[in-house]
């Protein structure tokens, strides 16, 4: 279960999130709807573990999620705008997933690039 109570996230004087409270349920799907700036991608990002709170926790099982690597492993995020490092190739990327992420399978991922015709070593910007 996520747990969100008087979650608060603020940057500058622009206050992102204020008191947020909320549950949700194991199993259960939710959608997020508010116009620009409302504080949606804010909130999925404290969720994630991107952001630290400024006020408030949001928990995940009963375990505070910033900073805690085993809360964070049973968290999917994907951003709109994709981060990459300047740079970057596929392999690059893998090779620091897998120093990060200790279930990044790299074996699966030379497979699948293989698979698919990737070159693993052309910038992803291209």
């Amino acid at each position: 279960m996520i747990s969100v109570k008087n979650l608060t996230k603020k940057f500058d004087s622009f206050c992102a999130l204020e008191n947020v409270t909320c549950n949700i349920q194991k199993g259960c799907i939710y959608g997020m709807v508010g116009s620009n700036g409302a504080g949606k991608s804010t909130f999925l990002r404290i969720l994630s573990g991107v952001y630290k709170p400024d006020g408030g926790e949001a928990l995940l099982d009963g375990e505070p999620i910033y900073e805690n690597p085993s809360a964070k492993a049973k968290i999917a995020y994907v951003p709109d705008e994709l981060f990459y490092l300047a740079g970057a190739t596929m392999e690059r990327m893998a090779t620091m997933y897998r120093s990060i992420y200790p279930g990044f399978e790299y074996d699966r991922f030379r497979k699948l690039a293989t698979d698919l015709g990737l070159d693993t070593r052309k910038s992803l910007n291209t």
